[in-house]
């Protein structure tokens, strides 16, 4: 570490400062030498002060003018991309693909280095053409990986202003005048990708996770090594949320059949977790001013966008509650059947303690000595805890069930199903295979295939 004596010791010449500077456009008077420079700094101060007022140069010189003033020359990979498409009318694809096929990511290249942000020429062309393939591939200005620890920043990758003017010319290529004003500026665009989400009720733990990590959502969860790595994380995070009671999920059971065959998420319940915990949700809300026959809808008929997350907040609300009206309507059945048979098991023994005093022939009492036995097949003599869920899985995925159609899956369709709708086993996943195999109709007993 540089001690207090070195700052006394090392320093820069003062012809270089000086030259330095004025190349920056900062005036200063220069002394001729080092007499006149100790003579100057043995001037008083309100000589020195009439002094800056006969420079009128470099009493308006500072820093932060020349910074602005060097940062004008910088124009942003986004900027850029934003006033070709305002003045074209073009799609972002469109522009990269004719900015990339002339080579305009080889030329008079700059980056913004640093926390200072300072504009720096930039010899390789990978960052931009990164950031231009991936506008050709997803449709918006979004950071574009460049290496397995690098991502392009479009916001501080992009050219010389001018120079990029001057080439945009000479190839003949659209060139508005608004690229050279440095006032305007640009919000964030958002990928093709998120337009389908807009307006979503739901979306599924899979899907949103991708989207905190600002990743495209694949259908097939098809995702290299890297994007898992970043997905995990909120993976991990949007589970421990819902299993907390932090986001409801509109359905509570899992889709199989649909997108990425995870948990469906209030898409409402994302928001306001999102916003609660600080996180950035980049879907935006759904615009609640629609045209109606070319009009737009009087402010007064609008519905508020929080009253629109509250209606969402309700759907799911109304959703959740379906579901358990369903689950105790089935439960209240199952019961209804079991006091049934009892009930009927009950009158069988009373009728056969009847025949046991009287003198009626065997064949009654055989009879119904054979109907005791049918019902007892169908009374478990402990009704309770997992014997009911055994039969509702049965109801929902065997009763109807024949060797025509394919066998449902257990750890991808029935586990899965039971988790969801019996939540008092779903955090034991021992208890959720035990009931899995119990109600299946199979010998899945590996030994048992072997038997001749």
């Amino acid at each position: 570490m540089t001690s207090r004596s070195d700052a006394d010791v090392f320093g820069f010449r003062r012809s270089d400062i000086y030259d330095f500077l004025e190349s920056c456009g900062l005036k200063l008077s220069r002394p001729v030498d080092a007499q006149s420079a100790q003579e100057s700094a043995a001037v008083p101060r309100q000589e020195a002060d009439s002094s800056a007022s006969a420079h009128p140069d470099s009493a308006r010189a500072n820093f932060s003018a020349i910074t602005a003033a060097k940062r004008a020359q910088f124009i942003s990979y986004r900027e850029a991309m934003q006033k070709l498409r305002e003045f074209t009318g073009d799609k972002l694809q469109e522009i990269a693909v004719g900015l990339k096929s002339h080579g305009i990511h080889e030329k008079c290249l700059a980056y913004l280095a640093g926390p200072e942000q300072a504009v720096r020429r930039v010899t390789g062309s990978e960052d931009v053409a990164a950031l231009l393939d991936e506008t050709i591939e997803n449709g918006g200005i979004i950071p574009a990986w460049v290496g397995p620890d690098d991502q392009a920043d479009p916001d501080r990758c992009g050219w010389f202003r001018g120079d990029l003017i001057t080439t945009l010319r000479l190839s003949d290529l659209p060139c508005p005048d608004s690229l050279g004003n440095t006032d305007a500026p640009f919000a964030p665009e958002l990928p093709d990708w998120v337009g389908p989400y807009i307006g979503r009720h739901e979306i599924s733990l899979g899907h949103a996770a991708a989207i905190l990590a600002e990743i495209r959502p694949s259908p097939q969860y098809s995702y290299n090594n890297l994007e898992l790595n970043q997905i995990a994380p909120w993976r991990a995070a949007l589970k421990d949320a819902y299993k907390n009671g932090e986001i409801n999920s509109s359905t509570t059971r899992y889709r199989v059949d649909r997108e990425d065959g995870e948990l469906a998420l209030s898409h409402a319940g994302i928001r306001a977790w999102c916003a609660r915990r600080g996180h950035k949700w980049p879907i935006p809300e759904l615009n609640t001013q629609p045209a109606i026959d070319g009009g737009p809808i009087p402010a007064s008929d609008r519905m508020p966008v929080a009253d629109v997350a509250l209606a969402e907040r309700l759907r799911a609300a109304e959703a959740e509650i379906d579901r358990l009206r369903n689950i105790e309507a089935e439960s209240v059945e199952l019961r209804r059947r079991l006091d049934t048979a009892i009930a009927s098991l009950a009158d069988a023994n009373a009728r056969l303690a009847e025949l046991d005093a009287s003198d009626s022939g065997p064949a009654d009492v055989r009879s119904l000595r054979d109907e005791i036995v049918r019902l007892k097949e169908f009374v478990p003599p402990r009704p309770e805890f997992l014997i009911p869920i055994v039969v509702a899985v049965q109801k929902q995925f065997w009763a109807g069930w024949d060797e025509s159609k394919p066998r449902p899956k257990a750890a991808e369709e029935i586990q899965p199903w039971i988790s969801a709708n019996f939540p008092q086993i779903a955090d034991s996943n021992a208890l959720v295979q035990a009931v899995e195999k119990v109600a299946c109709p199979f010998n899945r007993n590996p030994s048992a295939k072997r038997l001749p």
